[in-house]
């Protein structure tokens, strides 16, 4: 069995993208970061206030958004799929374009999806045993979907931890969705608590960034804005530097979950 050493996931992951951040870092905005700031430019706030409201008082609305709604998160999810594939490919496969990179993950992107849907479906038929198991114990029903929402809440945790492979897997074998589940799971034994930590020390460590960034680039930004008499395009600036820094960090976690898959895959000869 493959050991996976958490100093040497960081290297290599700080040594590829240090020599090709310039590759990286179109896909992580276009993919990665932007995506999801056009869908809340479309979602009046408003509405995401009606939907967080419990119970739903204009439901006749929300259901009307939710026709559009749901399939604009679904093509942002995909376009997503599409931008960390391309980006594993990239840290997986020895000069590859861009332009190569994206086109491989649209090919494979239906492997990831249906490996998704399957983890997903397994999530829920884990969340309906759960809940049986806990009325057949006579709780009330607030402690009920107290336990019920921790144990869900761990085991897609734990789940994220152990599939973070498996974008490495889809990019670089022809093998299908459970397949790929499956050598995902199986690169992943033995290895989990260490991925565990090694995406909690990234995470953590993102946020500090991104927050200390964020605040820095917020505060000049708005003090131009003042200065130059057009206050209202704040907002919009910042957004837009929000999801940036937010899709840098979202590509950073594939090639860290990359360099997981060429230690533990033993495909990690060379920088």
């Amino acid at each position: 069995m493959t050991r996976l050493s958490i100093e040497t996931s960081f290297a290599w992951a700080q040594r590829f993208v240090a020599r090709e951040w310039g590759l990286l870092l179109p896909i992580a905005l276009a993919f990665i970061g932007f995506p999801p700031l056009v869908l809340g430019l479309l979602v009046p706030g408003d509405l995401l206030q009606a939907m967080m409201i419990v119970p739903i008082k204009d439901v006749a609305r929300v259901q009307a958004a939710l026709v559009w709604l749901v399939p604009s998160m679904l093509a942002i999810l995909a376009v997503g799929g599409v931008g960390g594939l391309a980006i594993t490919a990239l840290a997986l496969t020895p000069r590859m374009s861009v332009g190569e990179a994206i086109g491989h993950a649209l090919r494979r992107l239906p492997v990831l999806a249906a490996s998704t849907a399957l983890l997903f479906v397994g999530l829920l038929f884990f969340a309906v045993v759960v809940l049986t198991l806990l009325f057949l114990t006579g709780l009330d029903p607030v402690r009920t979907q107290a336990i019920a929402i921790s144990l869900l809440l761990v085991a897609a945790l734990a789940m994220g931890v152990r599939m973070s492979p498996l974008p490495a897997v889809i990019a670089q074998r022809r093998i299908g969705p459970i397949d790929a589940i499956g050598e995902a799971w199986k690169l992943g034994r033995g290895a989990g608590w260490k991925m565990f930590l090694a995406l909690l020390v990234y995470y953590v460590g993102v946020i500090v960034v991104i927050v200390a960034l964020g605040s820095a680039i917020g505060a000049c930004v708005l003090a131009a804005a003042r200065l130059g008499g057009w206050p209202a395009i704040a907002p919009p600036l910042l957004a837009v530097v929000d999801r940036a820094l937010g899709g840098v960090g979202g590509a950073g976690a594939y090639v860290v979950a990359a360099s997981f898959y060429r230690q533990l895959s033993g495909a990690n000869k060379g920088i």
